[in-house]
């Protein structure tokens, strides 16, 4: 959406804080984000893959921002990311418990970034400033300084991956947002992230099927399906492939059915915990979003196995549920892979 000459990228929403002037990025409708699960109320309110995009007009410009939950998080501070469209500036921003400025100053190497942008046909306009927020965080503009314009025609990628998933897809224990496995996919397939993912709440709500089904503007889609339904956090017990079953069949069929002209790339279970103990609930998991795909035989619809994408336990973090730097590599590197033998590739 387009805010005081800024491009929130990933933000269909924006809630006042407080009866302030700072507002809040939210991902999804705030009516939708209250219909979910109960986890979600939260989570549709983190910003992964968020981005702040825009031209400079002057010189300078300077961002604020609070994190609102910057009491829940590890030292009380966060990173982001600037980039000037597909070049990285040196180091992170932190972003921590007072409000916080991001001062950007326009490359002096502008020209020589833009030659090497046209040869290399890279995916951004290197004079599109991208402000990457991180994944973690509930995040509130407060304010902005200089002159800015709306992305041009031309500067962002057209085509879009559409994703949903837990906090695996939104981006959870990479050391930085770019890192997640969702971000770089899209970098190597050249397209844009779309995220719709929801830590620990991709409770594969029949609410999102519906919100996803309408949705238009993506090229091909990747689902993750089954790691937030496996276990009931709540309750502490094993989820149910019952209810499983059922929330898959209606969500892969609702968005299948509303876009049977688009490439749908569906996958279970990553390798996690519950393969190095007793996997017997993590494969019927498996077998039931399988099967599902098989069963709808859509040729556009394709299950992609989730340990064919994280093939070993020792590229998870200390948890053994969320991958590590290294695991998140190792899935975007399967997945843009896989998912280049239907698509074209333009980077």
């Amino acid at each position: 959406m387009n805010y005081k000459n800024l491009y929130l990228h990933n933000v269909v929403e924006l809630k006042p804080v407080q009866g302030g002037e700072e507002v809040q990025l939210c991902r999804i409708p705030n009516a939708l984000r209250l219909q979910l699960h109960e986890i979600a109320h939260d989570s549709a309110l983190k910003t992964g893959s968020v981005e702040i995009r825009f031209h400079m007009k002057s010189d300078r410009v300077k961002l604020k921002f609070a994190v609102l939950n910057a009491d829940q998080l590890t030292g009380g501070h966060t990173v982001a990311e600037v980039y000037h469209g597909t070049f990285q500036e040196n180091a992170p921003r932190i972003l921590g418990t007072h409000v916080t400025e991001i001062e950007i100053e326009r490359p002096k190497e502008m020209e020589l970034m833009q030659m090497i942008a046209g040869k290399e046909q890279l995916r951004f306009s290197p004079d599109l400033v991208r402000v990457i927020l991180p994944y973690e965080s509930h995040i509130a503009l407060v304010g902005v300084e200089g002159e800015t314009e709306l992305p041009r025609e031309g500067s962002m990628p057209e085509r879009k991956m559409l994703l949903y998933g837990s906090s695996i897809s939104s981006g959870a224990s990479a050391v930085r947002p770019t890192g997640a496995y969702s971000m770089r996919t899209a970098e190597k397939l050249g397209v844009d992230l779309w995220s719709l993912s929801m830590a620990g709440a991709a409770m594969i709500d029949a609410e999102m099927a519906d919100y996803i089904a309408q949705l238009h503007g993506w090229e091909f889609a990747f689902i993750e399906l089954g790691i937030n339904m496996i276990w009931d956090v709540k309750n502490g017990v094993p989820g149910s492939p019952e209810e499983f079953r059922k929330r898959v069949d209606y969500f892969i069929s609702t968005i299948a059915d509303a876009h049977p002209d688009k490439w749908i790339f569906v996958t279970d279970l990553f390798t996690y915990m519950g393969d190095v103990r007793n996997g017997e609930l993590g494969q019927q998991f498996r077998s039931i979003v399988a099967e599902k795909v098989k069963q709808m035989n859509r040729p556009k619809l394709i299950h992609i196995p989730g340990k064919e994408l994280l093939t070993k336990t020792s590229l998870l973090t200390y948890d053994i549920i969320h991958p590590s730097e290294e695991g998140h590599l190792e899935i975007s590197n399967h997945l843009a892979e896989q998912i280049s033998r239907y698509l074209p590739v333009t980077v």
